[in-house]
């Protein structure tokens, strides 16, 4: 497993983070010289745009009394989460030249299997038991599309959020951050552990965001 540690800024909090306060967002970047731009609020996962074999983590540190250490997110590709499928980054022109973290930032870039089998997001360092919601982002103007995610932690498939768009849409940074946005309601097991499972019933599935927070 590839594991990455960026110098990311702590997430402030007093005490504990408030129920309406995200936990974590994240915006998968296509990494390189000059890496894509990163949505204002959210942290950056860097992707190499050449192709990469999963899993990739990246930990993220959270300044909050009921969380012990970071927040771990992996993602990888294939029939399950310890698969070693090939994923890659993708960024458009726009994206590239970003500079002040709207909507074209998150949207504008992604994470994508190459092989169009499922993505595999596995989300540890949570509190046991604890209710969160998950929102996904996902956008390509390449085409429509239309993705699931599907909450697997138990081994069995839970709930089931969806996300549709046109890609025939131009994102600009007046896009509001949520315009497609899909939100799954999960249960972190006795470990502290999420995992979910994404598929594209067009084409390849791809993220390009993700947030977490504690469930009211």
């Amino acid at each position: 497993m590839k594991f990455l540690f960026p110098f990311l800024a702590v997430l402030m909090s007093l005490g504990s983070l408030s129920a309406a306060d995200p936990l974590l967002s994240v915006d998968f970047n296509a990494g390189g010289r000059t890496p894509s731009a990163t949505a204002a609020g959210f942290q950056p996962f860097d992707v190499t745009v050449a192709e990469v074999m999963g899993p990739i983590a990246v930990s993220y540190p959270v300044n909050d009394s009921f969380y012990s250490g970071p927040v771990t997110v992996t993602i990888t590709t294939g029939k399950s989460e310890e698969d070693t499928g090939r994923m890659t980054a993708r960024a458009s022109k726009e994206a590239s030249e970003a500079t002040d973290g709207g909507a074209v930032a998150l949207y504008g870039d992604n994470i994508i299997s190459v092989d169009k089998k499922p993505l595999f997001i596995t989300i540890t360092g949570l509190r046991s038991g604890k209710k969160y919601n998950v929102d996904f982002f996902a956008f390509s103007k390449t085409a429509s599309g239309h993705e699931q995610f599907t909450d697997i932690t138990t081994g069995e498939p839970a709930d089931m959020a969806e996300a549709e768009w046109n890609g025939e849409v131009e994102i600009t940074n007046s896009t509001p951050l949520d315009q497609y946005q899909a939100t799954l309601g999960v249960q972190a097991d006795a470990k502290g552990k999420v995992l979910i499972k994404v598929t594209n019933k067009d084409s390849a599935p791809f993220l390009n965001g993700l947030r977490i927070s504690e469930a009211r």
